[in-house]
């Protein structure tokens, strides 16, 4: 049972960890728009679009990686109660 608690609480820290980046990801677009909107200059722009598309491949990373240790560890600990 202590397990499964560990098991949730992580699952919570992962999911709202991807829902901040994924925010900022957001974030950072819409002040992306903003800046084309005020011509600022380009450096400043192609900065904001690396910066944003960093973000968004990290969420998408730290997303995947953490489902799949999930679920073997889920698995894990679901075969060890069959034997």
């Amino acid at each position: 049972m202590k397990l499964r608690l560990r098991l949730f609480e992580h699952v919570l820290l992962v999911l709202a960890l991807a829902l901040v980046i994924f925010a900022a990801a957001i974030v950072l677009a819409r002040m992306t728009q903003w800046a084309e909107a005020q011509e600022l200059p380009a450096y400043l722009i192609q900065g904001m679009h690396l910066v944003g598309k960093v973000l968004f491949f990290l969420d998408g990373c730290i997303v995947i990686a953490v489902s799949s240790i999930l679920a073997a560890r889920l698995f894990r600990m679901l075969t060890k109660e069959d034997v």
